[in-house]
């Protein structure tokens, strides 16, 4: 499906790493698909992985990541839970191992209800609040979920944009801003991408390049980035997409 591209211009962005120090968290909370179909392609979502955990733990400013896989033999499992970046673990073809189907209204629905769970107890000790980012990273159409539903999910999330947070939504179905959309995340923050290695690749690239933008931005600056996500990189994975497989 082609999308229009627009361009975000942040005014006034301080360069300067050290006020960072003094700007919310950055809390990545990272869906995985691990469904069975992810399987010709799962060195390549390793190793992207990997590469954009790297990245972005050498970047300047506080950072956490949860990160949770999902299949329908395991729809919800909590490979890392709100650790700074620094001790976040690689991925290996061990703790990455594609089987099952896609629950992902319950992947998504839980992640969000956790993620919740955690703010209000931050709240509520008096902790500094965190800069919420939820990204899902899938290649597949739902097909398995039986908690939720795409409307349960799509009120949690318009929720939580009222609250401030950013949703990003990565897929290689056959049509990613329809997933997307039925779980409210705008067009400017979802990104259809390849269903092979090449286009995982590209896919966690991009997120890289639009996670670094974000957390480099003062927190004043991330409004327009939150439903334009990946208008600074040009969606290079769904040009990639487009060219390969549209003819």
């Amino acid at each position: 499906m082609s999308q229009g591209r627009g361009t975000i211009v942040v005014v006034g962005m301080n360069t300067n790493p050290k006020h960072l120090n003094d700007e919310p968290t950055v809390h990545i909370h990272f869906l995985l698909d691990r469904s069975g179909s992810m399987a010709s392609m799962a060195p390549d979502v390793i190793g992207g992985f990997n590469r954009f955990l790297a990245n972005q733990q050498a970047q300047p400013g506080r950072g956490r990541m949860t990160l949770v896989q999902f299949d329908s033999g395991d729809p919800f499992e909590v490979r890392t839970d709100g650790l700074p970046l620094a001790q976040v673990r690689r991925l290996s073809d061990h703790t990455f191992q594609p089987r099952g189907g896609t629950p992902l209204w319950d992947a998504v629905g839980e992640l969000i209800t956790r993620a919740s769970v955690r703010a209000e107890q931050r709240r509520a000790l008096g902790k500094r609040r965190e800069e919420t980012v939820l990204a899902v990273y899938t290649d597949g159409e739902e097909n398995q979920s039986e908690r939720f539903s795409d409307v349960d999910v799509r009120r949690l999330i318009e929720a939580k944009k009222e609250e401030g947070w950013t949703f990003v939504f990565l897929g290689a179905g056959l049509d990613a801003y329809a997933e997307g959309g039925r779980l409210s995340v705008g067009v400017g923050s979802t990104q259809a991408f390849a269903p092979d290695g090449h286009g995982a690749r590209l896919a966690f690239e991009e997120l890289d390049k639009s996670m670094s933008d974000f957390r480099a931005a003062p927190a004043v600056a991330r409004a327009p980035m939150k439903e334009h996500f990946f208008a600074a990189s040009g969606k290079a994975a769904e040009e990639d997409r487009r060219a390969r497989y549209s003819s």
